[in-house]
């Protein structure tokens, strides 16, 4: 039966009134994009209502990215399935049945049983991602690729060609991730998320229904079964390099897209939720590029990327010679190139409609071996962040031209550019170890960069040498780093650790990316070494944490002053805390990273826990498990020094986590946090929070210090049941008064990141 479109364009239904060509796009593009929303929004929400269970670790958000990257690769494959060996008129109630069966699993939450084991932690995790947020999440993983395959069936003008709607697919899971810390968490707790996200869930499944009836009232009858049809069978089936072409598409900018974010928030500026610009970034590039009309027109991407991709690469060394801006925003706009040529090259090579699903499920398997490589596979074979230089060279494979054969001249210029540059990176790498260049001041690496990026803009119309010249880089960045020569770089799942000498090598720091970890000392002013350390930073004899702990020696009083004097330090550093203990006294440090303790026990690196000896040792773990496994009743004084990306964990700061803290205190005891920030305002939050438990008495302490390795200005806020034990000398005291209003506590439920940031901001100002 032939179909007829009128002049205001509706197309023939088998049934009833005709259905709008404007009608079909509205309904398909709306429910792809409430779908991406939802996915997008579940991520944060059951990530955080796991964290108080198993800690702040950085595995627990990796093991649950990596769980969520598995889900929608496994809905993308069941979509596939679903639109190959299903009848059309079957698919959309078979999926429809799937939403159903997810409705029993909402609202979602932890599962019953939500004790840790002692082992097999992550297999518990991810059981309890599984139970708790699988079945809905999977439901709805699969909706993009499958409704676009539906549109294709509708009839529209369009429908051939239904890649356009990815657009909408990622701008709703852009939206989500902007919209999550912005809006959603500072306005509701976690289980009134919960219970929004399940209301949205049922009107997505009945907007999926909508486009399901809408697919099956124009398939039978849409010219574009039949005008496509010709096109299918030419088209055939994908060859496996087609499919290896998409896998590795995908892989580059995923996968950059990790290294970048690790880069940036551990080497460049340890700002809080850094990470979500690089991630709305790269969403945002399917918006630019799944379209017939890239908004970035391809030609400026072709001339310009290598020349981009260089000077990222040379902005990986310049955070030592200027503010952390320009490499930043270098590193960025490569980034963002990269991504958009490959997704660019990717919509190129999309293949008819009638792959679309396999297509998709291709580009996601990219993403999660991408996203699999550089946070798993990364840390145990690189010490360095050595995986972002290799991928942003890897990211020109999408330049035009780069894979054609040259010709015999060509050839000729491509090996005598390459020769040059062996040469030149052989010479330098061999004079800096027999001592003829020192490695340290960086002069003759920042050279060969420059070098390499001016060369890159020199070819910018010739790919292949382009490419030499970016190897050429990033060689340079692997093998001759900028102080190389510190005493040793270690990787972790934590991070990046370095261990080195300030250039007059009388202090020896710990780094971890750009975070100062503690400094010590190494001779006295008499040129000779110390026999006993003291503390460094913020740790100096006047900071705040060495005088309250002073003081709250001198507060005890009744049956715990004729008990051994027992101290608990959660975040080891250096150990820089270690020599204030005096004899008689139990000290324990709770530190979460292995290679943490390994190095800061090693004499040749610091002497702190050497030359001071800790009574009850380290244990290790993330700190709220592991103190929260202590008796009632333990410490005397308690101190809170864990800092991830330059402020303290989230899930140390809650209600609930200071509940537990104070339990753990003997009567007098004292809490101390340490709340020292460059980015947010922590003492506000921790002193609003404690303030909030019932009997508790807090005052915050403010040392200016000098600026200085050896007296850094501190902020720490105690917390203590006894009003006595935290009366500390008024100099110590902040006089600020600092406007708490409008600060509500924050519990594991709830809490406002965005807020603490923008209200440092304005008292900076």
């Amino acid at each position: 039966m032939a179909t007829t479109t009128s002049t205001t364009g509706t197309t023939g239904a088998r049934a009833g009134r005709p259905i709008s060509h404007r009608a079909v796009l509205n309904i398909y593009a709306v429910t792809i994009f409430s779908s991406a929303l939802l996915l997008f929004a579940i991520q944060p929400i059951f990530a955080k209502m796991v964290l108080p269970k198993l800690g702040g670790s950085p595995s627990v958000w990796a093991v649950s990215m990596c769980f969520f990257q598995a889900v929608l690769l496994a809905g993308y494959c069941y979509a596939h399935a679903l639109n190959r060996h299903v009848p059309v008129r079957w698919a959309p109630l078979v999926h429809v049945c799937l939403l159903i069966a997810a409705l029993f699993a909402l609202p979602f939450g932890l599962p019953g049983d939500t004790t840790p084991p002692e082992g097999g932690i992550y297999l518990w995790l991810i059981g309890t991602l599984a139970l708790g947020v699988g079945l809905p999440f999977f439901a709805i993983s699969a909706n993009a690729p499958l409704l676009q395959a539906w549109c294709a069936r509708t009839g529209h003008p369009d429908a051939g060609d239904p890649y356009f709607l990815y657009a909408a697919s990622n701008f709703g899971s852009l939206l989500a991730l902007l919209a999550y810390p912005f809006t959603i968490e500072p306005m509701l707790g976690l289980q009134s998320q919960a219970l929004g996200w399940t209301f949205g869930f049922i009107a997505l499944a009945l907007m999926i229904s909508a486009a399901g009836f809408t697919m099956l009232a124009l398939h039978k009858d849409s010219p574009s079964e039949a005008a496509n049809g010709s096109a299918r069978t030419a088209a055939g089936s994908l060859s496996w390099r087609d499919r290896a072409v998409f896998v590795g598409l995908s892989f580059v900018p995923s996968g950059l897209l990790v290294a970048f974010t690790t880069h940036v928030t551990t080497d460049i500026a340890s700002v809080p939720l850094l990470w979500v610009v690089p991630l709305a970034a790269f969403l945002a590039t399917f918006i630019v590029a799944f379209r017939d009309d890239p908004l970035v027109p391809d030609r400026y991407i072709a001339l310009s990327l290598a020349p981009l991709v260089a000077c990222a690469l040379l902005a990986t060394a310049l955070p030592l010679a200027l503010s952390r801006v320009e490499p930043l925003l270098m590193s960025f706009i490569a980034f963002v190139a990269v991504a958009i040529g490959c997704h660019r090259e990717l919509y190129r090579r999309r293949p008819a409609a009638e792959h679309l699903t396999e297509f998709y499920l291709l580009m996601s398997l990219g993403g999660v071996l991408g996203g699999v490589f550089c946070s798993i596979v990364a840390p145990q074979i690189f010490n360095t962040v050595a995986e972002y230089p290799l991928l942003f060279v890897a990211g020109l494979v999408c330049l035009p031209g780069l894979w054609l054969r040259p010709d015999a001249g060509e050839r000729r210029i491509l090996l005598r550019i390459a020769g040059c540059t062996v040469a030149a990176l052989a010479a330098a790498y061999g004079a800096m170890h027999v001592g003829m260049i020192s490695p340290s001041d960086g002069k003759v690496q920042m050279l060969l960069l420059v070098t390499a990026v001016g060369f890159s803009a020199w070819f910018y119309a010739h790919p292949q040498r382009s490419m030499i010249a970016c190897a050429g880089a990033a060689t340079v960045l692997l093998a001759m780093p900028i102080g190389f020569n510190a005493m040793t770089t270690q990787r972790s799942f934590y991070g990046v650790v370095k261990v080195a000498n300030q250039p007059a090598g009388k202090i020896r720091v710990m780094l971890h990316g750009t975070t100062l970890h503690g400094a010590e000392l190494l001779e006295g002013a008499d040129g000779k070494p110390i026999a006993r350390p003291s503390g460094m930073t913020y740790y100096h004899n006047g900071g705040g944490m060495a005088q309250s702990l002073m003081h709250a020696r001198q507060t005890r009083s009744g049956a715990a002053a004729a008990q051994p004097y027992t101290v608990g330090l959660v975040g080891l550093g250096v150990g820089s805390l270690a020599c204030h203990a005096r004899p008689g006294e139990s000290w324990r440090y709770y530190e979460i990273d292995p290679l943490v303790v390994d190095i800061a026990k090693d004499p040749k690196y610091f002497s702190f826990l050497s030359k001071c000896p800790l009574s009850d040792g380290v244990v290790i773990g993330d700190a709220r498990l592991t103190v929260q496994k202590e008796p009632s009743a333990k410490f005397d004084y308690l101190l809170i020094d864990a800092f991830s990306s330059d402020v303290v964990p989230v899930h140390l700061l809650t209600r609930e986590a200071m509940a537990m803290y104070l339990d753990r205190l003997k009567p007098g005891g004292v809490l101390a946090f340490h709340v020292s920030s460059r980015f947010m305002d922590l003492d506000a939050v921790a002193s609003v929070t404690a303030s909030s438990l019932p009997g508790t008495h807090v005052a915050r302490l403010r040392t200016p210090g000098n600026k200085t390795l050896h007296e850094s200005p501190s902020v720490v806020v105690l917390v203590s049941r006894s009003a006595e034990a935290i009366n500390v000398p008024d100099a110590l005291k902040d006089k600020r008064a600092i406007n708490t209003a409008g600060i509500a506590p924050w519990t594991d439920d709830y809490s406002d990141i965005v807020s603490a940031i923008t209200r440092f901001w304005w008292r900076s100002r």
